[in-house]
């Protein structure tokens, strides 16, 4: 078709299939606890401190829970934003073709044209919706990750400063061990540190227990959506014949 009937791209759907970026505003959940990690003393007092409030390696134990290439996750968030937008740009651009091409052409083909190119622009947006919630529910697990590390990490920091002080006063009670009451105060205060130093650990806990139940949450939604997403795909059905025009 020429002139008014001449279809043209209103926008280019393939410019958004990119490759995916990892947000800028995220980094590695396991960078806020090597940060803790290094502001902990190494000394054998408080390494000994921190073997009597626990019985394992919190730090160890944390970089455990939150092991993992969470950047890669999070590049997979962006796939399904750029899938997202491909979907509705091409949705956009059959729209336009197909509203060009209703100006010139009339008839039980031209019909059938516009209805089989109408539900085909419904069912790109019926995905894109699905992949847009996809990209949210993905942002939402990477974000929450990331928030209960540094948290995480602001608590083991804490733990550290506390074992610090406790093996100070331990010190300090070995160096008056000579006086009964010295030593007694010195070990009343390392006491007290290590329950500090527990209940911050139960507070990294409950972050913990609070980002699983999340994870499990999302996990529960991906589920229902991948669902969505794969009955949409198989929706998508051809012609069942190629227009044929009389006048050809």
């Amino acid at each position: 078709m020429n002139g008014s009937g001449a279809f043209q791209e209103v926008e280019r759907p393939t410019g958004h299939l990119k490759t995916p970026h990892t947000p800028p505003e995220f980094y590695s959940p396991l960078t806020p606890l090597n940060q803790a990690g290094d502001l902990i003393s190494p000394t054998a007092w408080a390494a000994t401190v921190l073997r009597l409030a626990f019985d394992f390696d919190p730090m160890e134990k944390c970089r455990g829970w939150f092991a993992g290439d969470w950047e890669s996750y999070a590049r997979a968030a962006d796939v399904w934003a750029n899938l997202a937008k491909f979907c509705g740009s091409l949705a956009t651009t059959v729209e336009s073709g197909n509203r060009t091409a209703g100006r010139s052409w009339d008839g039980q083909a031209a019909d059938a044209a516009d209805l089989y190119f109408t539900s085909l622009c419904g069912k790109l947006r019926d995905l894109q919706d699905s992949l847009v919630l996809l990209h949210k529910e993905y942002m939402t697990v990477t974000y929450a990750v990331l928030a209960a590390a540094e948290g995480a990490g602001q608590l083991l920091g804490l733990i550290g400063d506390q074992a610090a002080t406790a093996a100070l006063s331990w010190v300090a009670g070995a160096a008056t061990a000579w006086s009964g009451w010295g030593a007694a105060a010195a070990m009343a205060m390392v006491a007290a540190e290590i329950v500090r130093m527990c209940e911050m650990w139960d507070k990294i806990m409950k972050r913990v227990n609070a980002l699983q139940l999340a994870i499990n949450v999302v996990g529960g939604n991906l589920v229902g959506l991948g669902a969505e997403v794969a009955a949409s795909l198989t929706s998508f059905t051809l012609p069942r014949a190629a227009y044929a025009h009389p006048a050809v």
